[in-house]
């Protein structure tokens, strides 16, 4: 069967876990889980950095690269200058369509909460297993908060790719 977990895709979306080690007690599980989405998160969140940044990046380029052409255009009587700073402007017209259909910096901040809310778990999960507190307890708690977590980030997401406003958004 196809295992996700290990897919090289840059995919800015989550892949599905898999099971956790046989055996586990409550605490291993939710270990599991919690690394799982920790590291996850993390990795969804460089790959809509990075294409938040080449987008903003390779619009301001193009959008450079333009006007220079629109110039040359004029001052060398170049036609074929103006069919390329045509092209230019087109691409940014793609580019900036792509980047608005996925929000990817909408995604990368969002991403960045979520990731910050699963890293405070992990230092309440290991400072609470260092403590000596019940583990099956620890378990049943952490997997409780990650389920909130990954709904809240879920609800972020819906809204986030939905189109709506910010305002919408908060309220």
């Amino acid at each position: 069967m196809f295992d996700r977990a290990s897919e090289k895709v840059e995919t800015s979306g989550l892949r599905s876990p898999g099971k956790p080690p046989e055996g586990s007690d409550t605490h291993g599980i939710a270990n599991f889980y919690l690394n799982f989405y920790e590291n996850e998160i993390a990795r969804a969140r460089t790959v809509v950095k990075g294409r938040a940044r080449g987008a903003v990046l390779a619009v301001a380029i193009l959008g450079a690269l333009t006007g220079v052409l629109g110039a040359a255009t004029a001052a060398f009587q170049a036609p074929v200058l103006g069919v390329a700073s045509a092209a230019a402007a087109g691409s940014i017209a793609v580019i900036t369509a792509w980047d608005d259909l996925f929000r990817h910096r909408g995604l990368w901040a969002q991403r960045s909460r979520i990731l910050h809310a699963l890293q405070a778990l992990r230092r309440e999960f290991e400072m609470r297993t260092a403590s000596g507190d019940d583990r099956n307890q620890i378990g049943q708690d952490t997997m409780s908060q990650l389920n909130k977590i990954l709904a809240q980030d879920f609800a972020l997401w819906s809204v986030v790719n939905s189109g709506k406003k910010n305002r919408e958004a908060k309220q």
